[in-house]
């Protein structure tokens, strides 16, 4: 026999795992769609035939970061970078 708090407590695991679930599924697409955004980026790059992509994600006015990078010498990368 089961008492209340082994009902509870199996309850509790339930929802937490059905929380990291729904966490893991979003983190999961989350990089699914980063790959894609990045395979874009690349596949820009090489058909314009240019040295550097990136996108830019501004998050006031004139203000943001590099959110996404292609280019051909990775040690030039600017990626991350703030502009104020």
């Amino acid at each position: 026999m089961r008492s209340n708090f082994d009902e509870l407590n199996s309850h509790s695991l339930d929802q937490q795992d059905r929380g990291l679930s729904r966490i893991a599924k979003r983190l999961a697409q989350s990089l699914e769609r980063d790959a894609l955004v990045q395979k874009t980026t690349d596949e820009l790059r090489q058909m314009l035939q240019a040295d550097r992509v990136v996108l830019y994600y501004f998050y006031q006015r004139w203000k943001g970061q590099v959110t996404f990078e292609s280019l051909n010498a990775e040690h030039l990368s600017i990626f991350g970078i703030n502009w104020r």
